[in-house]
């Protein structure tokens, strides 16, 4: 059974977040057996948390656009590129600052990237971004 996490890149930000507030490392993973992955016929990628797996369930992650799944596929840490699209300069360094950042401010700068992810990367091959399904267990 496919554990779906949620729509468009304005989870797909969610879950690296998340993953790098509990310490992990988010992994992105396109493609299966060297075939793009999709999920009842929208582009998805699978997604893990790398060292926090105990703390953050991963799972799949549908309605993905084209240029975020080509970017999987061809950037080495995907997740810091997606970060500095989104306008954070140093991913590195603010990885550091969520591991201690107070959770209001942590959920303000949430808000933000989400907003962000949807102008910047659109909503999805289908169109319209959704997080609201995102569950993190």
């Amino acid at each position: 059974m496919v554990h779906v996490l949620g729509k468009g890149p304005k989870t797909l930000v969610k879950f690296i977040l998340e993953c790098l507030r509990v310490g992990g490392t988010p992994i992105i993973v396109p493609r299966y057996g060297g075939s793009q992955l999709e999920y009842e016929g929208m582009p998805s990628v699978q997604v893990r948390c790398y060292g926090a797996a105990d703390r953050l369930k991963g799972g799949t992650i549908v309605d993905i656009p084209k240029d975020l799944i080509e970017l999987s596929m061809t950037v080495k840490g995907d997740w810091r590129y997606i970060l500095e699209k989104l306008g954070i300069s140093n991913p590195l360094e603010f990885r550091e600052k969520l591991l201690t950042m107070p959770e209001s401010e942590f959920e303000q700068i949430l808000k933000q990237l989400e907003e962000k992810a949807a102008e910047v990367f659109g909503g999805g091959a289908g169109g319209v971004a959704g997080a609201g399904a995102y569950t993190p267990f």
